[in-house]
């Protein structure tokens, strides 16, 4: 087998990857042009590698295919505006971070069906961040210092709402339960930080 045809092969599995686990902080942070030799690329998992910062320019070269994005259990205190406009995105996991806000773009995200955000350190929410939802099916807010959310209206899809340890003093009148267990409900207990949670499953 010569030399070239090999190199071919090489260039044909990296162009089909569906999925790229990154385990270390540096090698994430300059991903941008491995992400842009990706064009089938459906999950990105940059989770625990310690990030204190996700460049905009990473997000933006990853595939219009991506439908998954996993930073949980880094040290994130802002996610760029960049994540909002990935078009297929699915699944959003930024638990287990040092959030304080989100994008005000949030809203944009009108394929986003599940939002993992536990224990960060949100204080509130863009007033519009629901608005474009329609198809969020999993809200994960729980162990933020969190006091009001933005109206829970705008989602239809809604099956399963996690807000744990803090209370919330909505800026309409409620919806009705979440289907399922309410974890708000589980009551008292202490957490382990940075404890590990299945994300839902995926379509």
């Amino acid at each position: 087998r010569s030399p070239s045809r090999g190199l071919g092969d090489v260039y044909k599995r990296q162009a089909s990857l569906s999925s790229l686990k990154v385990e270390d902080a540096a090698l994430a942070l300059g991903c941008a042009p491995a992400l842009a030799l990706l064009p089938a690329l459906v999950t990105l998992n940059l989770s625990g590698v310690g990030l204190a910062t996700l460049p905009g320019e990473v997000v933006r070269s990853a595939a219009p295919t991506l439908r998954r994005l996993v930073l949980r259990a880094n040290r994130l205190s802002s996610l760029p505006a960049e994540v909002c406009a990935l078009p297929q995105l699915h699944l959003l996991d930024a638990s287990h971070n040092a959030l304080t806000a989100l994008p005000a773009e949030l809203g944009a995200c009108a394929a986003l069906a599940h939002l993992l955000l536990e224990d960060n350190a949100i204080s509130r929410l863009p007033p519009t961040a629901f608005v474009r939802l329609a198809r969020l099916q999993t809200l994960l807010l729980a162990y933020n210092p969190l006091h009001t959310l933005p109206p829970l209206v705008p989602l239809p899809s809604l099956a399963r709402l996690s807000l744990v340890d803090f209370e919330v003093h909505a800026t309409r009148e409620p919806v009705g339960e979440p289907a399922g267990d309410a974890e708000g409900e589980a009551g008292g207990g202490e957490r382990a930080p940075h404890a590990e949670t299945a994300a839902p499953p995926v379509d």
